[in-house]
């Protein structure tokens, strides 16, 4: 295998100073990144608003067990009250932060479809004890 030099390469296709400045410079660049953008990004664990972030996650769970579909803007809208509640007047609700809410805290939307979710058990259960009553009218008839 043939390996060539930057130099034997610029002769060999007449490149001048300048295009071999421009081809080697990239490479003096990188070595020059400054440190504040090396740095890695840290998320924050320890929200800085704890008590409307437990808020929304509270409510948010509570809606679950009672098969309640929530969108987001509707937990902005608690975030902002909750915050308004407490005294709290340069907080702003924005999809990021809900978006780090949820990441924390295992939060994801799902469509919620199916007999379960759509019908009231309670209003099922009564039905139930009144369909006996409602059978007995007709009798043993066939249709």
């Amino acid at each position: 295998m043939l390996s060539l030099s930057l130099c034997d390469c610029m002769d060999r296709r007449q490149l001048k100073r300048q295009q071999k400045d421009d081809i080697e410079k990239p490479r003096n660049e990188q070595d020059e990144i400054p440190d504040y953008l090396k740095k890695r990004k840290i998320v924050q664990i320890n929200p800085q608003y704890e008590d409307i972030e437990n808020a929304v996650v509270s409510f948010s769970e509570w809606a679950r067990k009672r098969g309640m579909s929530i969108i987001g803007p509707m937990l902005m809208e608690l975030g902002k009250r909750e915050a308004t509640k407490h005294g709290i007047n340069n907080f702003k609700a924005s999809e990021g932060w809900l978006d780090k809410v949820k990441k924390r805290h295992g939060i994801v939307e799902k469509n919620l479809s199916g007999e379960a979710v759509a019908v009231d058990k309670i209003l099922v259960k009564n039905r139930m004890e009144e369909l006996p009553d409602i059978l007995n009218k007709y009798g043993m008839k066939t249709f």
